[in-house]
């Protein structure tokens, strides 16, 4: 039935809209916060508070962002529906469709946002989020 991954591409467009307007609304509070760092007579109270606040915020920026992605991938995946593709993987990190997964060295699938999550070690050493084998992630083809 072509008419649910429609209202599934459209409920993931407005979810989409949404995070995007808590990203604006994360970064005014962290513009806020940057520019009172800034003022030259700021109290060590003050200081350390704006700190933690843009600390804090940086991460709700980053899990916004990370949850457009997957929106994004969630989408594309009912977009692949709709025109009668049903050879959709699955990601084996996070259980949900992946559009254009990535194969790491230990063989399991990842989607774009399980990918960038493995990339934490400076290094380029990782870790696969299902079997915890390590890889270094210089060497993954990305798609």
């Amino acid at each position: 039935d072509p008419v649910l991954p429609q209202f599934y591409i459209a409920d993931y467009k407005t979810k989409i809209q949404d995070q995007a307007k808590h990203i604006k609304q994360q970064e005014r509070i962290l513009a806020d916060a940057q520019e009172r760092l800034e003022q030259p007579d700021i109290t060590a109270n003050r200081r350390d508070a704006d700190m933690a606040t843009i600390k804090r915020t940086q991460k709700t920026i980053s899990y916004h962002e990370d949850t457009i992605v997957r929106y994004i991938c969630q989408s594309a995946c009912f977009s692949h529906l709709l025109v009668g593709d049903t050879s959709m993987d699955v990601c084996d990190g996070c259980d949900q469709y992946a559009s254009g997964p990535v194969k790491i060295p230990c063989g399991h699938l990842l989607c774009p946002v399980c990918v960038q999550q493995c990339r934490d070690d400076k290094e380029g050493k990782s870790e696969c989020k299902k079997c915890h084998a390590s890889f270094n992630f210089a060497k993954v083809k990305l798609s």
